[in-house]
């Protein structure tokens, strides 16, 4: 694969491809075939013309390597080769041109077992052939001249540097001790670390946000609870010599405050979605009178566990209904329930009206339905006459 790392100078592109291509990539193996077809493993060699790198590599320096541009000539299987501001041996090339050897034979490079780690600040300024061999771009962006940089990577060459098309973007920190790995080409140059606009703006906001919030939250809390909002004023100063009451002293006016009409769209809008009843104008009717307590539970594989008090159910999640079913924990807010106290079985006794047998009486037959009414009324009038009642 040919890896492109891209970067303003000081970004820290050769920091980034030794801490995270290099190191990992130390004293590995590499599968591949022979001649034959038989497969075998090939150690990872590297070959860079970073200065003073202090891991084990092969200096490409135009002597034993005899230079980049013959690498098809000298690299083996399982080779690594990373060249830093390559630039400077594949630069671009006019419209027309043939295409160099060495460039050309990148087309066959993974058929060799040969990986390419190349190291540019622009894209643009490398030879245009390699644009369409690259598998994998990264860019690395620094922040504000602090050891951080954003890297933003792509499964392609990205000539433009399109930041929403990439398909990853990491925060990336500086670490010291690869610094002690190399000598970088660049003159160190200390440079104040300045804050950015952006970071003051966001600085400045948060301490007007902490300023203003208490005063934002009392007016909206007053309206919405239809409140009249008074104005807080300094009282006013006392005078240090003691008030005589004059014959024409009169008592200094109390000052109402003033009200405000409320405002109905307001009381009436729901604080919680899809609640009437928790509109500002409900608020002196609501009245908490139970609080919920689980004491049931239902579990299954596909809408996992759901807690219910009462046959009503808890907006608790599916985990915390699971723990309460492996066990109920101890909740000192319930009150017990006492058991009923045993019912007490009476003897029911049956009264049983007691009938005079001494005196005895023959109602009438019934001869039509029209008579019904007055035999029976004769009959109860004889019987309360016989009781002493009337």
């Amino acid at each position: 694969m040919i890896t492109v790392i891209t970067g303003t100078p000081g970004a820290g592109k050769t920091l980034y491809a030794i801490e995270k291509l290099l190191l990992p990539q130390i004293g590995k193996t590499i599968k591949g075939r022979d001649e034959h077809g038989n497969e075998v493993e090939h150690e990872r060699k590297v070959y860079t013309n970073i200065n003073g790198l202090q891991i084990d590599h092969e200096l490409i320096d135009g002597g034993v390597t005899q230079g980049l541009r013959d690498w098809h000539k000298w690299a083996k299987p399982g080779s690594l080769i990373v060249f830093d501001e390559v630039q400077k041996v594949w630069p671009p090339r006019p419209n027309g041109s043939k295409i160099p050897e060495d460039v050309q034979t990148l087309d066959t490079h993974r058929h060799m077992g040969v990986d390419f780690i190349l190291i540019t600040q622009n894209v643009l300024n490398v030879d245009r052939h390699i644009h369409a061999l690259g598998g994998r771009h990264l860019h690395v962006r620094r922040v504000a001249n602090m050891p951080l940089a954003t890297v933003y990577e792509w499964d392609h060459i990205s000539r433009g540097l399109l930041y929403s098309k990439a398909i990853s973007k990491a925060p990336w920190k500086y670490k010291k001790k690869v610094f002690k790995l190399y000598k970088s080409s660049e003159l160190h140059t200390k440079q104040p670390r300045r804050i950015p606009g952006l970071v003051w703006f966001i600085l400045v906001g948060i301490v007007a946000m902490f300023v203003l919030t208490p005063q934002v939250f009392e007016r909206i809390g007053g309206r919405l609870s239809g409140k009249p909002v008074v104005p807080t004023e300094k009282p006013a100063a006392v005078s240090g010599a003691p008030a005589t009451a004059g014959a024409g002293a009169q008592p200094a006016a109390a000052v109402e405050p003033v009200k405000q009409a409320p405002d109905e769209r307001v009381d009436f809008m729901p604080k919680l979605a899809d609640r009437p009843w928790t509109a500002p104008a409900y608020d002196q009717l609501r009245v908490v009178v139970r609080m919920p307590v689980v004491d049931g539970a239902i579990c299954n594989e596909k809408h996992g566990c759901i807690c219910f008090n009462e046959g009503e159910r808890l907006e608790m999640s599916s985990e915390a209904c699971s723990e309460w079913l492996k066990g109920a924990k101890f909740n000192p807010y319930r009150v017990p329930v006492k058991p009923p106290p045993a019912p007490v079985q009476a003897q029911q006794v049956e009264a049983k009206p007691q009938v005079d047998q001494s005196m005895h009486y023959e109602a009438p037959k019934v001869q039509q339905h029209a008579d019904m009414t007055a035999v029976t009324k004769s009959a109860k009038t004889a019987r309360l006459a016989q009781s002493g009642q009337l």
